[in-house]
């Protein structure tokens, strides 16, 4: 796309790894949120798109995955709150 004569040109958006907390009773508010910046090293994802954007709860065994755009990896992590 072209941007038009005499127009500013627009920046990327940045792109972050993090999650929200978001409530069941309070649907689509984000809460709170965990940065997880350096899961994934750089190495194994050398496009800056291949963002974390796949979370998955198993409540039954208390654990958390994560994943990103074509990442090579599914990550267990435990959220610590201080």
């Amino acid at each position: 796309m072209r941007a038009a004569a005499g127009s500013a040109r627009r920046s990327r958006p940045r792109h972050l790894d993090a999650i929200g907390e978001l409530r069941v009773l309070d649907p689509g508010t984000v809460h709170e949120t965990r940065q997880l910046t350096g899961l994934l090293p750089p190495a194994d994802r050398p496009d800056p798109e291949n963002v974390l954007n796949g979370i998955a709860c198993d409540a039954a065994g208390d654990r958390l995955f994560v994943t990103g755009k074509r990442w090579p990896k599914l990550l267990r992590i435990r959220v610590v709150v201080r």
